[in-house]
């Protein structure tokens, strides 16, 4: 009877020394980190309904759990990563909780294999919020970064404010060979939302509203944007705020992207092959999608809609091939640009093609209301071939309807086009060429560049990271 109890006894104690490691919610920094430096690939590390003050690193394959956004909340400390995520074989994750950062980078990944952040939220008032570098593998779903630029104090913030003024990125992904985002979002941030260098990655859901200066950032590699808003991109004292950019010989792919309210420029393409489908890009302050030194640009899709933005619809520049379908431009407004050689120009053109390379298809098009000209295509130095096929332009007053420029344009060239309203009238009549933006050729982008050659390191400074 006696041996009996005892052995009983012991079970009992064994059993609950084992849930206490594997089980039992930590709330005391000194536990969770000698719970995660025991752990083993396979194991998850649960941390419970508490705010911990601390630097942690997850090994590789191992998972940390919280008790969920709002319950569970790591803060860093002492110019470390609240999380760093060691990559493995097996996907080093991170789940159910809240990271709150003022050091440099709030939660970072970096190294050979693969991590994963799941139902996550970061805030940060300083630094980068995440940052992946070099991973094999990269996922992230349901993640929202959140930095402190409003509205209300973009103006106060430096264009060159730097990780120890504020919190200037929300997201760098470099060097990464597969990541998939999914409900993904970052706003608040004083330089970009996200940055992607030399990766290939798909995203849907979310995207990179309200920051200041550049909301989402493609150099290089290739990205699949699925019903992303880049909307209501601040300006500040930015001197060329754009609410996406793609560069560098990426290759990308949009449906339902949604770029607007942008207080400068909607998306930039320099040197890309793009094709977005079903774009709304609507109420931007400047040029809607600017186009320059792309191999193909490709706006199709019966739902696109670019309405009510500034100088420009469409501005594209030396771009080979060049193919705008099934879309509605409307109510682009006038504007005086400054041009180098000019001075100043006032524009308000739903398409500007100027010196186009090999091809531009305009098919299936509805415009109307746009104040200068519904589409100007300027030749000068260009051979390419013109196809205007069921193109519908309207207007009122002294607005244009579809006109071509710079060489003699072969007979014929816009028997697609329907004018109706003042436009017909007014196009016949004009016998001066139209003046055209400047185009904007700068070089590659300096954060990116940086980030090609030393990785997230070039933006926060080497801490002893790599």
């Amino acid at each position: 009877m006696t041996y009996r109890l005892i052995l009983s006894g012991v079970l009992v104690a064994a059993s609950a020394v084992a849930g206490c490691t594997d089980d039992t919610p930590l709330c005391t920094a000194d536990g969770l980190r000698d719970a995660l430096a025991a752990a083993t690939s396979g194991e998850t590390i649960h941390v419970g309904a508490c705010s911990i003050t601390g630097s942690f690193v997850v090994p590789e394959g191992v998972s940390l759990s919280g008790a969920g956004r709002g319950s569970t909340e790591i803060v860093a400390m002492d110019d470390e990563p609240a999380i760093r995520l060691l990559p493995g074989e097996s996907a080093t994750r991170v789940e159910d909780l809240d990271v709150t950062s003022g050091e440099r980078v709030a939660v970072l990944a970096m190294g050979s294999g693969r991590a994963a952040l799941a139902r996550v939220g970061v805030t940060a008032t300083r630094g980068i919020a995440f940052g992946a570098e070099s991973l094999s593998e990269l996922t992230m779903e349901e993640v929202e970064l959140s930095g402190p630029v409003t509205s209300a104090t973009a103006t106060s913030v430096s264009p060159d404010a730097t990780y120890e003024d504020t919190a200037i990125i929300g997201a760098i992904v470099t060097a990464v060979d597969s990541a998939t985002l999914t409900d993904v979002t970052a706003s608040g941030f004083a330089s970009y939302g996200f940055v992607s260098v030399a990766t290939n990655f798909t995203w849907s859901g979310g995207g990179a509203p309200r920051n200041l200066g550049t909301g989402l950032l493609v150099h290089g590699g290739s990205a699949d944007l699925r019903g992303l808003s880049l909307g209501e991109n601040l300006a500040g004292l930015m001197p060329l705020p754009v609410a996406g950019v793609f560069a560098s010989g990426a290759t990308v792919e949009t449906s339902d992207l949604q770029v607007d309210a942008s207080e400068g420029l909607g998306l930039l393409h320099d040197n890309v092959t793009v094709h977005h489908t079903d774009l709304i890009a609507s109420d931007n302050a400047d040029v809607a999608l600017w186009v320059q030194r792309c191999p193909s640009f490709e706006l199709s899709g019966s739902l696109s809609e670019l309405v009510g933005n500034r100088f420009s619809a469409i501005a594209l520049f030396d771009t080979v091939e060049t193919v705008i379908s099934g879309a509605r431009i409307d109510e682009t407004a006038e504007g005086v640009k400054i041009d180098g050689e000019l001075g100043t120009i006032t524009v308000g053109d739903g398409v500007q093609a100027v010196t186009p390379g090999s091809t531009l298809v305009l098919r299936d098009l509805e415009l109307s209301g746009n104040q200068r000209v519904g589409v100007l295509v300027d030749l000068t130095e260009s051979e390419a071939t013109l196809a205007l096929e069921d193109v519908v332009v309207d207007g009122t007053g002294d607005s244009l309807g579809v006109v071509a420029q710079g060489r003699t344009a072969v007979d014929g060239w816009d028997d697609g086009v329907t004018r109706s309203g003042a436009t017909e009238e007014n196009d016949q009549a004009i016998t001066e060429p139209l003046p055209t933006i400047g185009a904007r050729y700068t070089d590659d982008d300096p954060s990116a560049m940086i980030i090609l050659d030393q990785g997230v390191a070039g933006i926060i400074g080497d801490c002893g990271y790599q």
